[in-house]
């Protein structure tokens, strides 16, 4: 999925969203319309149709199940809430959030991965000015290898309720423990290939889960994590993810970085929240690593709270548990805090670094997992 397809794509619907709701010249009706017309006797007046694209009218709540056709496209317009109580399909169709969009999850979400320009299960437009918005109690399934969500450059969103991102794994139970998954959680017939979500633009976790995610890419390049890979493409601004009280990364698996992979030009800000039960089967870190591809571009982890449990599930002894910092990067405690620097004394800092300040790391794998 390429910037330059969301830029097009956003202008499309921004004439569609002018538009209105269209017709064809009199023709037969396309699949959009017909699809228009199936949703405004459920709710209606509450959608438009055009070009293959279904928008919102109003704040809209599904009560039913829906699955959204191969090949069409549900549009959550700018400032519009859509709430799912029931069941919404995405392995065939697309969701779209505009700006200042809200997709309020409150039943189950089946959505196909992120995997190029023309297929992607949920998919947030450039400009981010007020951010989209992803909360609610209930859970979006991933259902394909691949990112259930990508946080382009220029592109916002804020995950806020108890929402669950679920992710791909075989396992039943949290890595590294004997505790089952919750119910509906894991035992997929597949291990994922990628992080759960990829931030190359902003991401604020006001709240929410990421968890039951396997990323088996063991290449050099990655993309690493469990759960988030947060780094810049190389011309891009700096790629921002911020966690907050009440967010919970926690039950995710990868060659490095179990939970969270701070890359190139990422800046990861933890002010609250719990990092729990991830692991690493490489010499990286189980929760947290931060580190670059030397070419200047370094990546930075501040913790003002909350707190980082995590091990590796390796066979190397001296892997570390919670954090690894390479060199040139930086770990703070507190946005004023010295920190620690990849390289200090000539290496790569690793192990279960515990400082002053409200967040801490240890090397526990988990706190009391549900």
């Amino acid at each position: 999925m390429k910037t330059n397809f969301l830029k097009s794509t956003a202008a499309v619907l921004v004439v569609l969203l002018l538009a209105g709701c269209g017709g064809n010249g009199g023709g037969e009706p396309t699949a959009a319309e017909l699809f228009r017309d199936s949703l405004n006797a459920l709710y209606p007046g509450g959608f438009a149709a055009e070009d293959g694209y279904v928008t919102t009218l109003k704040d809209l709540t599904l009560t039913g199940d829906l699955s959204i056709p191969s090949g069409l496209t549900l549009v959550v317009s700018e400032g519009k809430t859509l709430t799912v109580d029931a069941t919404l399909d995405l392995t065939g169709g697309s969701l779209v959030l505009m700006n200042d969009a809200t997709f309020t999850v409150n039943g189950t979400v089946n959505a196909k991965a992120c995997t190029g320009q023309d297929s992607y299960g949920i998919v947030i437009m450039p400009g981010g000015t007020p951010a989209a918005t992803i909360n609610g109690s209930g859970i979006i399934h991933l259902t394909s290898q691949g990112h259930l969500l990508i946080v382009q450059a220029g592109q916002k969103l804020t995950l806020a309720g108890t929402v669950t991102l679920d992710g791909l794994t075989t396992d039943t139970m949290y890595p590294g423990t004997s505790t089952n998954y919750p119910a509906g959680i894991g035992g997929d017939g597949m291990n994922n290939i990628s992080p759960v979500v990829m931030v190359q633009g902003e991401l604020d976790m006001q709240g929410g889960t990421i968890t039951g995610n396997c990323n088996t890419d063991d290449t050099d390049n990655g993309p690493h994590g469990g759960g988030l890979h947060v780094g810049k493409n190389v011309s891009d601004d700096a790629a921002l993810f911020t966690m907050r009280s009440g967010a919970v990364i926690k039950g995710n698996k990868t060659f490095r970085s179990g939970a969270v992979n701070v890359f190139r030009g990422g800046l990861f800000t933890m002010k609250g929240g719990v990092i729990s039960g991830n692991t690493s089967t490489n010499s990286s870190s189980g929760a947290v690593s931060v580190h670059s591809e030397l070419d200047g571009d370094y990546a930075d982890f501040i913790i003002e709270g909350g707190t980082v449990y995590g091990t590796s599930a390796g066979d190397n002894t001296n892997t570390p548990g919670s954090l690894y910092v390479a060199t040139g990067c930086t770990a703070k405690w507190g946005a004023t805090s010295t920190g620690i620097s990849g390289g200090d004394g000539g290496g790569s800092q690793n192990g279960n670094i515990i400082s002053g300040g409200t967040g801490t790391t240890t090397d526990t794998l988990t706190a009391t997992l549900p």
